[in-house]
């Protein structure tokens, strides 16, 4: 029987059970590094990506991004939560469950605990 897709639940259906999620500025991070490999060939397309995911997410450097997934992954963290945390700018405790559901299964002091170290990280 086929599972229901819920991001509350970290079901996201067999269609992503082999993918990653990636933050925003981990695809800037790729794009560019693409953008750099290719002498010609930018189009259009490819500039509003780069444009969009360096707006949300792109101004960290590549440690700060290692460090971010590693955080997550210390905290055993479903890799979409890792890169929903690192792109949202959650302010407090009450809109990281509402916005990430299935953090319920941490403590609120866990939680807490995470964005606390998140914020530290993203002001290096």
């Amino acid at each position: 029987m086929a599972t229901t897709e819920d991001a509350s639940e970290l079901n996201f259906g067999e269609d992503f059970d082999k993918a990653e999620c990636l933050s925003c500025a981990e695809v800037s991070l790729l794009l560019k590094d693409k953008r750099d490999q290719m002498n010609d060939g930018i189009n259009d397309v490819f500039e509003k990506a780069l444009k969009y995911v360096n707006q949300f997410g792109g101004n960290q450097n590549s440690e700060t991004i290692k460090e971010i997934r590693k955080l997550g992954q210390r905290q055993q963290l479903h890799q979409f939560e890792i890169a929903s945390l690192a792109n949202l700018a959650i302010g407090d405790l009450e809109e990281a469950k509402t916005l990430l559901p299935s953090l319920k299964r941490y403590t609120d002091e866990a939680i807490t605990d995470m964005l606390n170290d998140l914020t530290n990280l993203k002001e290096i």
